[in-house]
Formats: C-alpha cells, structure tokens, sequence
C-alpha cells in the first residue's frame, strides 16, 4: 500500500541488479492502463541505504502526481491505482528486465 502522496519505502530483493544502485530503473506498470511507466531514478538516500551486491535495493515511491503527470481532478477520480513493479538494471550487456515470480510480491497499490 501507497500514498498518493508517494514517499513510501520500500525494500526490492532479487538476483542480477546493477551493482551501482542508480543504475537499477525502476519500472511501474499500470493495471488501470496497461502502460509501463518509468518511474523516477533512485534518490542519493536510496542509493545510499541499498546494498545490490547483496540483492537488495531500497526505494521511496514517488507521488502519484510526478508518476502519472496527471492533474490532481483527474487522479481524485478514482479510489485507487495498482501497479505491477519490476527493475531493469542497466548493465554492460544490455538491460533485463527482472520480473516477481510471484506477482503479489511486486504489486503496489495507491490509495
């Protein structure tokens, strides 16, 4: 769960991040539009509290107004927005695109 107003931490675990945190493109995919977003790249703070060798980045989800781009009315709208969240690590060899294995583990819901 979510604020519209965004500013929530969350913890990302999994295999085969960017070693440099901010190179780990965080990707939120709206189930309302079916679009993939980019969401905004990690903060210093992020960066500075993650560990990706370890498998573990740390992010603070932006408000639903810098995601969407969206007038507040527009986003008053609707009593809440689900996101599927994955993580593309910009590598040497390309980006990959790493996915839940669980989708229930990386779904986020504004409200």
């Amino acid at each position: 769960m979510a604020s519209y107003a965004g500013g929530t931490n969350i913890m990302i675990k999994g295999h085969g991040l960017n070693d440099n945190p901010q190179d780990n493109y965080i990707m939120l995919q709206s189930k309302e539009f079916e679009e993939k977003l980019f969401s905004p790249i990690l903060t210093e703070d992020d960066a500075f509290t993650s560990a990706p060798q370890l498998g573990m980045i740390t992010y603070r989800l932006p408000s639903l107004h810098d995601l969407l781009q969206a007038p507040d009315e527009f986003l008053n709208g609707y009593a809440s927005f689900t996101f599927y969240l994955t993580v593309l690590p910009n590598m040497e060899h390309g980006v990959h695109e790493l996915t839940c294995k669980n989708e229930a583990y990386c779904t986020i819901v504004y409200q």
